[in-house]
């Protein structure tokens, strides 16, 4: 068994710093500014692992950010569907 990492890199979604949250024998890595998560796992380790694995290329991330401060009523599916396309297998929202 490895041990579990205690750094976060900062949200890959808005460059806030993120929140290891383990309760209930589930841990999930959650950003409070954007709500960008990984997914739900049985282990602190392997929720950290997984946010700390992800990246976003420089220009996915301006389309991100734009998104989130255009003045547009549909910005939040926007951003869903936005997020689809790249594939990842994590939720912004």
């Amino acid at each position: 068994m490895t041990d579990c990492p205690s750094h976060l890199k900062s949200c890959p979604f808005c460059g806030y710093e993120a929140t290891l949250i383990d309760s209930w024998g589930m841990a999930i890595v959650l950003c409070a500014n954007c709500l960008g998560r990984s997914h739900h796992f049985t282990e602190k380790r392997d929720a950290i692992n997984a946010w700390n694995r992800r990246s976003i290329p420089e220009h996915d991330r301006v389309e991100i950010f734009r998104l989130l401060i255009e003045d547009n009523p549909n910005w939040r599916e926007e951003l869903k569907q936005a997020l689809a396309k790249l594939r990842w297998g994590y939720g912004a929202f």
